[in-house]
């Protein structure tokens, strides 16, 4: 036989099934003989290395159009107790931050000597004997920085109770997780609203 693999040949064929393998692939002839020379159809095999096909999408019935789905969650009640622990953790890092600023300013004012120029100022205004005393202004911000922590906490915390009782009559806040565009087939969407 050719190693011409074309669809359609003209040849003599023995009434058994041949196979012939050629150097584009593998294929399969049948047919019965009948006397003389007929036409073979020659398909090729499926290769089995090639990956079938997936399944087909589904067909959408009647007319499609384009919606936003959007993903959400609704928040009607939030723990004071855990408000408390992140508000006070919140606060008492924006404390630090505050002695961290307050220190470096009292350092860099006694460097520099503008603490001396504010302790004039305060002079000509009428207070005698103005110092700038380092370990007072360290326990004045500790009792302050204290005090700040532990109201803010609170307030939050009464703040949270308050959000509670009014999510319950106005319905909570919404936070939004996601916006896709998906194709809606409106046949569908017409059912569901009936």
């Amino acid at each position: 036989m050719s190693s011409d693999p074309s669809p359609v040949t003209n040849q003599p064929v023995a009434p058994e099934t041949s196979t012939t393998t050629s150097t584009s692939g593998s294929y399969e002839s049948t047919g019965s003989s009948s006397g003389g020379s007929r036409q073979v159809e020659v398909k090729p095999k499926p290769d089995p290395n090639k990956p079938k096909p997936g399944p087909k999408k589904p067909k959408v019935s009647g007319r499609t159009r384009r919606a936003t789905m959007t993903s959400y969650v609704e928040v009607y009640r939030i723990e004071p107790m855990a408000a408390l622990r992140v508000s006070a953790v919140f606060f008492f890092c924006v404390y630090l931050m505050l002695v961290v600023a307050v220190t470096a300013m009292v350092v860099g004012g006694l460097v520099t000597g503008l603490t001396s120029g504010f302790t004039d100022f305060l002079a000509d205004l009428g207070w005698e004997d103005v110092k700038v005393n380092i370990a007072q202004l360290a326990a004045g911000t500790t009792l302050a920085g204290f005090i700040f922590v532990v109201a803010s906490s609170l307030m939050t915390s009464f703040l949270v109770l308050f959000y509670n009782l009014i999510s319950e009559v106005v319905g909570g806040f919404k936070i939004v997780l996601s916006d896709e565009t998906v194709l809606v087939d409106e046949n569908v969407v017409d059912a569901n609203l009936r």
